[in-house]
C-alpha cells in the first residue's frame, strides 16, 4: 500500500507541474481548448490517466490480498459462521437454500438406508433403459460402475411392506421437494453470481479512471464466471463425493454428496473468480 500511495503522490505532483487541475486524488482533464498549451496538457492528462488506472487496480489487488490474509486468520467457527449461517443480508437466500438442500439430501438417503435395497437399472443409453439389470449383466459391472450406480436413487428399491412407515413418508416428502430445491439451487447460483458482479462493480467504482461501460463489463464477467463456476463446481463435487461416499452405503453417499458439493462449490467459485480476473484484464484494452 505504501508503494501505491507513493506512486499516486508522484502522479498528482506531475499533474500539478503540468498545470492540470487536481482535486484530492483526482486529476481533471483540461477543458479550455483555447489555451495555447491545451494539446500538451491533454497529452499529459491521457498519460497520467492510464497510470492512475493501473495504480487504482494495484490498490484494489492489495486490498483483496489483505482481506484474504485476514480470512486465513479466522477460526474454524468464524469461517463456518460467515460461510453458512445467515447474517441478515441478501446472501442469506443462498445459505438457506443450501441448508434446505442438504437436509433434503440427508433425509432422503437416510430413508433409503432404512427401507431400500440396491437393484441397479440399465443406463439411459441402453436399449433396455430403465429396466432392472439382469443377474448376468449385473455380475459384469466393475467396481467403479457399481459405485456410480449406487449414487443414483433410481437404483434403490423399497422393500415390501415399507409403505406408510416413517422412513417411507420422509422419502416421499424429500422426493416431492427435490424438483423445487433443484430450481432453487439454480436460482441461488444466479443470485450468487449477481452478488459477485455487484461486489466487482462497487470495487471498481472506487477507481475514478474507469468508465461506466468498463465497470459494467467487468461486473458482468465476474457474475457469469463466479456464478457458473460455483454451480458447476458444486455439481461435480457432489457427484464425486457421493461416489466416494458410496463405500459407506446410503449414509456415506449423503455425507459425500453434501461435503463434496460444498467443497466443489467453493473451489469452482474461486476458479471462476480467477477466470473472471483474467478476462477483465482484456476489457481494459478494449475500453482504453
Amino acid at each position: 500500500m505504501d508503494s501505491v500511495k507513493k506512486r499516486l503522490g508522484q502522479v498528482l505532483a506531475d499533474a500539478t507541474a503540468a498545470e492540470l487541475t487536481v482535486s484530492g486524488s483526482l486529476v481533471r482533464p483540461p477543458d479550455d481548448a483555447s489555451d495555447e498549451n491545451y494539446e500538451t496538457k491533454k497529452a499529459t492528462f491521457d498519460e497520467l490517466k492510464e497510470t492512475l488506472y493501473l495504480i487504482r487496480q494495484d490498490e484494489s489487488s492489495a486490498h483483496d490480498t489483505l482481506i484474504s490474509s485476514c480470512d486465513s486468520l479466522k477460526s474454524a467457527g468464524e469461517w463456518f459462521r460467515d460461510k453458512y449461517l445467515p447474517s441478515g443480508d441478501v446472501g442469506d437466500v443462498s445459505k438457506i437454500t443450501g441448508w434446505a438442500s442438504r437436509l433434503s439430501t440427508g433425509a432422503s438417503w437416510a430413508a433409503v438406508r432404512s427401507i431400500a435395497v440396491f437393484r441397479p437399472r440399465y443406463a439411459k443409453w441402453h436399449p433396455r433403459a430403465g429396466a432392472f439389470m439382469s443377474v448376468a449383466d449385473r455380475s459384469k459391472m466393475g467396481p467403479l460402475a457399481t459405485l456410480w450406480a449406487k449414487t443414483k436413487a433410481r437404483n434403490w428399491v423399497n422393500r415390501p411392506y415399507t409403505r406408510g412407515t416413517t422412513a417411507w413418508k420422509v422419502q416421499q416428502a424429500a422426493n416431492k421437494a427435490a424438483p423445487a430445491l433443484k430450481w432453487a439451487g439454480r436460482a441461488s447460483a444466479v443470485l450468487s453470481g449477481a452478488l459477485a458482479g455487484w461486489d466487482q462493480y462497487k470495487k471498481d467504482s472506487s477507481n475514478p479512471s474507469m468508465g461506466e461501460g468498463e465497470k459494467i463489463a467487468r461486473a458482468g464477467t465476474q457474475a457469469v464466471t463466479q456464478g457458473g463456476g460455483g454451480w458447476g463446481g458444486a455439481w461435480m463435487g457432489a457427484q464425486a463425493g457421493a461416489m466416494l461416499g458410496s463405500f459407506g452405503g446410503p449414509i456415506g453417499i449423503a455425507a459425500g454428496s453434501i461435503i463434496g458439493g460444498a467443497a466443489g462449490g467453493m473451489a469452482g467459485s474461486k476458479l471462476g473468480k480467477m477466470a473472471g480476473d483474467a478476462i477483465n484484464k482484456k476489457w481494459h484494452k478494449l475500453f482504453h
